[in-house]
């Protein structure tokens, strides 16, 4: 059984910066709370689909992605130019 990425905590993240939605890879995905293989492959799906994500809230048009996961990691996330 493959060996899961580590969470990110809050600390962590702020201390090393946000994660970017644009550039973060399947794998940095998955440390987001609440962010597991399928999200973040459907998070990856949706920015080669439509292109970069324009505010973190895009997220919320990810399947699997409501509201109350968004809030949980939209301190940790971030789109830059």
């Amino acid at each position: 059984q493959p060996q899961r990425p580590a969470k990110l905590s809050e600390t962590k993240v702020q201390a090393d910066g946000r994660l970017d939605l644009n550039r973060a890879s399947l794998v940095e995905l998955q440390q987001l709370p609440g962010i597991g293989p399928t999200v973040a492959q459907r998070i990856v799906d949706a920015r080669e689909r439509r292109g970069r994500f324009a505010s973190p809230e895009d997220l919320m048009q990810v399947p699997g992605i409501g509201k109350k996961k968004f809030e949980a990691i939209r301190n940790l996330v971030t789109v830059r130019e």
